[in-house]
């Protein structure tokens, strides 16, 4: 990225972005978004060259770089990224970062770093609840089931929490072992797989012990739902744009409908619910970045109005275009499929506020 994340400027943000959007306007256009959905297939020179040209992926473990991380989010929403949630793969290489082998945290968080291991993560109660750790003689087994993990069947590892017997953990897995089975689902949103992911005494190792795990899963939900904020606010200014454009020159009885108030009420209400969910994000980066983040309630709020307002722009964007907004040809249906995806990615956002209310009695 070419300075350090200690420093960085409004200035350096932007010509990330600048950088981020001029690569992914050739690597990630329209057609190969769709060549990707029909095959199922991930490119992955796409993945590694944002760290090869741009440096993007080695800073995944670094919590200050979040900023940066926010706007290569927000840019691989713009273009709706057929590949590997960013949250997730930050999320995996900062466990890298409390291996009880320095040595082999620095090797697994280089393979992360440098788009070679793509890493599928699940650190909720679908893993939580679904494995168990046992010990062995030759090290530490998982086995169990873990539904719906997003990046399952592009990923070469898993990054699970699971309880062992002396409490919750985060662990590493393999999935191209014998005893590791991942069955691809049909999603609604192609562009982000899922996979269910079945083990029988597959091999693991522990990344976070059990002293730091419970703050370590809690602060990577924190950083999770502010990256997918992000990427939601991306998305969102994109449809946005695309309405807007569409109410100038496509005309009835003679003139454009943008002209006429209806459709200005639509394109006003799209406008409002972007610009105050790209300030939410913000905030929310700026909360996840603090070290002492587990899981601020203002994250909870951003993650919950960014879901839905991406939602309701990515449906108000098909309507004002009509007919042409159902067809496979548009763009649009790819917006409203990642907005209904990503609003169950990390949980709705009504049991995300359901979880605000909770924190917030408590505090």
């Amino acid at each position: 990225m070419g300075t350090s994340t200690d420093t960085l400027t409004l200035a350096d943000l932007r010509s990330l972005r600048e950088a981020v959007r001029s690569f992914l306007v050739g690597a990630a256009t329209q057609d190969s978004v769709r060549t990707a959905m029909a095959a199922g297939v991930f490119d992955r020179s796409i993945w590694t060259t944002l760290e090869t040209e741009l440096g993007v992926l080695s800073v995944l473990g670094d919590r200050a770089a979040l900023p940066a991380l926010g706007v290569v989010a927000e840019e691989l929403g713009r273009v709706v990224f057929p590949g590997p949630f960013l949250g997730g793969a930050a999320a995996a290489a900062q466990a890298c970062l409390h291996h009880p082998d320095p040595a082999r945290g620095s090797e697994l968080l280089d393979g992360i770093g440098s788009g070679a291991v793509i890493a599928a993560t699940c650190l909720d109660e679908r893993s939580v609840n679904g494995l168990r750790l046992v010990p062995g003689a030759g090290g530490w087994t998982v086995t169990g089931d873990v539904a719906a993990v997003v990046d399952a069947p592009i990923a070469d590892i898993a990054v699970l929490a699971v309880r062992g017997d002396e409490g919750l953990v985060v662990v590493a897995v393999e999935l191209s072992g014998d005893h590791a089975e991942m069955t691809v689902l049909p999603v609604l949103d192609q562009t982000r797989t899922h996979g269910d992911l079945a083990f029988s005494g597959a091999r693991a190792e522990i990344l976070v012990g059990a002293e730091h795990a419970a703050s370590f899963v809690r602060a990577a939900d924190a950083q999770a739902r502010a990256l997918l904020a992000a990427e939601q606010v991306g998305g969102s200014d994109v449809v946005l744009g695309m309405a807007v454009d569409y109410a100038k020159t496509r005309k009835q009885f003679g003139r454009a409908i943008g002209s006429f108030q209806a459709i200005k009420h639509r394109c006003t209400d799209m406008y409002v619910k972007v610009q105050g969910a790209r300030s939410l994000a913000e905030v929310a980066i700026e909360l996840a970045t603090r070290p002492e983040t587990e899981l601020d309630p203002r994250i909870l709020a951003a993650y919950s109005y960014c879901t839905e307002s991406y939602l309701a722009v990515a449906e108000a964007n098909i309507q004002i275009h009509g007919g042409i907004g159902f067809t496979w040809e548009h763009p649009a249906h790819l917006y409203l499929k990642r907005a209904r995806g990503s609003g169950v990615l990390l949980g709705s956002p009504l049991g995300a506020r359901a979880l605000l209310m909770d924190r917030l009695r408590s505090a």
